[in-house]
């Protein structure tokens, strides 16, 4: 994951747990992190389909789980 990426996560993850925030304002900030949790997911398999052999042998992981995981939709973990 990019750098910014996990920055971003990581501030919103702070943020809805802020007990001070108004309530629209904590409803937002969840929304936020769930949308972006779920297009780390979905850029996260669709790059997984993209790997070479050699590259999915070098994570470990085989083509058949590699394509298992890819076909998972973005909103289920």
């Amino acid at each position: 994951m990019p750098q910014s990426h996990a920055r971003t996560l990581t501030a919103l993850q702070t943020l809805a747990n802020t007990p001070s925030l108004p309530a629209l304002a904590t409803i937002s900030v969840r929304v936020a992190l769930c949308v972006t949790i779920m297009s780390k997911r979905r850029k996260s398999r669709r790059a997984l389909s993209g790997l070479t052999d050699d590259q999915l042998r070098d994570i470990g992981i085989t083509r058949s789980k590699a394509w298992r995981e890819a076909q998972k939709p973005f909103w289920k973990e």
